[in-house]
């Protein structure tokens, strides 16, 4: 459902026969890498590539407990999915916080933040 984040289609990350796909590659590249300390990743696409940028943004959220960042290893079989955040802070709180900024922009989604019940909870917030 990547057109809920700003993307010009829906992509997949694992095909039909169970084989994953090159964006799902690219994802856990770039995982990689910022797990492993890199500030800045450079890329460098070729012309049939130009739709990569906002959809490689939108695939990466700093996932944030307490503003500690969550330590996930899929090869440890340590991950948070989707899933597991919905079922933590709820559809509405996790829709508003994906919607709420561009699709080409970072995001720091803090669940404890976001189960707060005060001013600094931006889903709270608009609520009120």
């Amino acid at each position: 459902k990547s057109t809920e984040l700003g993307d010009d289609k829906d992509r997949v990350l694992r095909k039909s026969n169970g084989d994953l796909t090159y964006f799902a590659s690219d994802i856990a590249y770039h995982d990689d890498k910022y797990k492993r300390g890199f500030d800045i990743v450079v890329d460098i696409w070729g012309a049939d590539h130009h739709g990569y940028i906002p959809r490689m943004q939108a695939a990466l959220v700093n996932l944030l407990r307490g503003g500690e960042q969550i330590a996930m290893s899929t090869r440890a079989g340590k991950f948070e999915t989707l899933e597991d955040v919905v079922n933590e802070v709820g559809r509405d709180a996790s829709r508003f916080m994906f919607l709420s900024r561009k699709s080409d922009s970072h995001l720091d989604f803090d669940l404890e933040l976001v189960k707060q019940k005060t001013m600094d909870n931006p889903v709270y917030y608009v609520h009120r």
